[in-house]
């Protein structure tokens, strides 16, 4: 059972550096841990193993999800090809931090992701950690400084199966492009009584199969949803080895003073997760 969304993760160079930046979207840092170990269960997710990682949970003011800056040391922050940066992920608004316009507009997502909300979309880029973003035009009608993530946007091959990866997680279908229209596309939707623990993601069809093989979780981008969970071993348990997911061994990890179980999972289609859940410690904390 999956219980919220935790956080979606963001590449990072220098961890303080990130921190700096993400502030001025208007994320407030939860906590800051540096030179975290690594976990060997997450070295086939990995494209180098460092020993240690640092971490940066931060929460947006207005409702949305969290953003955790991860810093595995990685030369590939630098180096990832524009194609291969993880999720796309749309913003409520633009502000001061985000909204440099890419010089290769994606016009296909903006055009999907302005059908299915119904209102302009922009193609941005975020400099400071080589990767892209989109931005809804009009979306900033209470003029504040803060921004938040509206939706994820997945480019499939196989929309279909990419949406049952994704129900298995209690996402909800909502919406879905017309018959006929240019581009095809469904809306899914976790829904929590905490604002934090929602997020929408938008499937779009494409002919261009993704490398998720080839793209891991230290290289640039939004690499992976974290998703909240209070039985972790049976979601791992519940897919079948047919389905393709890859799934990593579930190990103990703390982090910001809190024990965790953490596994990870990918599916060739519809690109990392996170699933982790909260231990209570036999103190109770």
């Amino acid at each position: 059972m999956i219980i919220g969304i935790d956080h979606i993760a963001l590449s990072a160079g220098d961890i303080d550096r990130a921190i700096e930046v993400i502030s001025g979207w208007g994320y407030k840092v939860k906590f800051t841990n540096k030179k975290l170990l690594n976990h060997p269960a997450k070295a086939p997710f990995l494209s180098t193993i460092n020993k240690y990682h640092d971490v940066s949970f931060c929460q947006p003011l207005l409702p949305g999800p969290a953003i955790e800056l991860t810093s595995h040391g990685s030369q590939f922050i630098e180096t990832t090809p524009l194609k291969e940066r993880g999720f796309k992920v749309l913003f409520s608004h633009t502000n001061p931090g985000i909204g440099v316009q890419d010089d290769k507009p994606h016009l296909e997502n903006c055009k999907t992701l302005s059908e299915v909300y119904k209102g302009d979309v922009i193609p941005s880029c975020l400099p400071e950690f080589n990767t892209e973003c989109y931005y809804l035009k009009d979306g900033n009608k209470d003029k504040t400084k803060c921004a938040s993530v509206k939706c994820v946007l997945i480019e499939s091959i196989d929309i279909e199966k990419s949406c049952k990866f994704w129900k298995s997680f209690n996402f909800i279908e909502r919406r879905q492009s017309l018959p006929g229209g240019e581009y095809k596309w469904k809306l899914l939707e976790f829904k929590s009584h905490l604002p934090g623990w929602c997020l929408d993601i938008v499937i779009k069809e494409t002919n261009k199969k993704n490398k998720i093989g080839e793209y891991k979780i230290d290289m640039a981008g939004f690499p992976c949803i974290a998703l909240l969970t209070m039985d972790i071993y049976g979601v791992t348990n519940s897919f079948h080895p047919r389905m393709g997911i890859k799934i990593g061994d579930i190990f103990p990890f703390k982090v910001g003073g809190q024990a965790l179980e953490i596994c990870m999972l990918s599916d060739p289609d519809s690109g990392y997760v996170e699933l982790i859940k909260i231990v209570k410690e036999k103190n109770g904390i």
